[in-house]
């Protein structure tokens, strides 16, 4: 089995540009500090649940190890990866890139913009989806994808409180 690397960047466009960005960073042989942990790769301290909070329940199935790496950072640590860990994981194993994975995984994205997003880098964040939008229109997907626009929409009272009790640092 070929190793998987665990950790990366929290990138927030998912197209050429962040596999670009990331390629270099997505070295499996050394422990290093980074913005990302998968979930299947987790380990957290008590402490660190206490300051950064738990898991955002509003995230389904997809983006909450994303948000969760965000707040422990700014609580003011660090984001380990170690690759000593052993952990295999099936990548995308519960939905693969079926249109209920597709769905879920634009929910969390653009969840995780309106939670973590100063309001400058917001909109800035929705003309790069641009290139997400054609790339779900050339497949079919077009659709899913404005329900998933849809689905904050209709929750955005609730998604802007919970922003507000957050920490003022946001997303640059």
């Amino acid at each position: 089995m070929k190793p998987q690397f665990m950790g990366g960047r929290i990138i927030p466009h998912h197209g050429i540009l962040s596999r670009l960005i990331t390629k270099n960073e997505k070295k499996i042989d050394q422990v290093r500090i980074t913005s990302l942990i998968h979930g299947a790769a987790f380990l957290i301290k008590r402490s660190v649940l206490d300051r950064a909070g738990l898991f955002d329940e509003g995230y389904f199935l997809y983006g909450e190890e994303g948000d969760f790496c965000y707040r422990t950072r700014n609580a003011g640590f660090h984001i380990v990866y170690n690759p000593e860990s052993k952990v295999k994981h099936h990548f995308r194993g519960t939905s693969g890139e079926s249109d209920f994975g597709f769905f879920h995984r634009r929910k969390s994205a653009l969840r995780f913009y309106l939670l973590n997003f100063s309001i400058i880098r917001l909109l800035i964040q929705y003309f790069l989806e641009v290139p997400q939008m054609l790339s779900a229109l050339v497949k079919g997907k077009l659709s899913l994808y404005l329900q998933s626009f849809k689905s904050n929409i209709i929750d955005l009272k609730s998604i802007w409180r919970m922003r507000k009790g957050r920490r003022k640092r946001t997303f640059r």
